[in-house]
């Protein structure tokens, strides 16, 4: 008996095989096909195709996404035959209308329940902010208004200092001593109250 090792998923036929190949290779039955008796084993298997259970030369029409599962952005449009040269996960390809041309862009196509679309999907919501992330953002707060304060203290250390500037000291000592508590906030990280910067 001789037999055709197809690709599972493109229906592609990879080689031909006669029971003694079948055994040694100790081959799943379900990815084989039977050939008829006057095949011609030793033919390439190069361009030959199972369809709806026969051997053929065409080329099956249907066309396939490659996509990415994640993002859902489109990489790619492969026929069939395509397919057969890549290692791709059935869970990672989408059918296209028979009518879609294959030479089309790409850009701007995603996946939306299980359909091609145009539209892009909504983006997801920001994940909420790291302990780090708000930290980083408080330590430069921190260094301005450390810079802003370091002058108005000078003019009150040598006795220059005009009214307004010394309460605007007060108010910059105040940011800072707030700044520095955020930690103790009760919706630290995700939800910071973070102190108004004086004017």
């Amino acid at each position: 008996m001789k037999y055709a090792n197809f690709h599972p998923l493109t229906r592609a036929v990879a080689r031909f095989l006669d029971d003694a190949a079948l055994e040694a290779g100790g081959l799943d039955p379900d990815a084989l096909h039977r050939l008829p008796d006057d095949f011609d084993l030793d033919q390439s298997p190069i361009g030959w195709f199972v369809v709806q259970g026969a051997l053929t030369r065409e080329v099956p029409h249907a066309k396939f996404a490659l996509f990415d599962l994640e993002g859902k952005a489109v990489m790619q449009w492969q026929d069939r035959l395509a397919f057969l040269y890549l290692d791709a996960d059935p869970a990672a390809l989408l059918a296209l209308p028979g009518d879609f041309d294959i030479n089309q862009s790409t850009d701007g196509w995603y996946v939306i329940d299980g359909a091609l679309s145009r539209v892009a999907p909504p983006a997801p919501p920001p994940l909420p902010p790291t302990d780090a992330q708000v930290l980083a953002q408080r330590d430069a707060l921190l260094a301005e208004a450390t810079l802003r304060i370091a002058p108005l203290q000078d003019a009150v250390d040598l006795d220059e200092a005009t009214v307004e500037e010394a309460a605007l000291l007060r108010k910059w000592k105040k940011y800072r001593v707030d700044l520095s508590r955020i930690e103790q906030q009760a919706g630290f990280p995700a939800a910071v109250q973070w102190p108004a910067m004086p004017a």
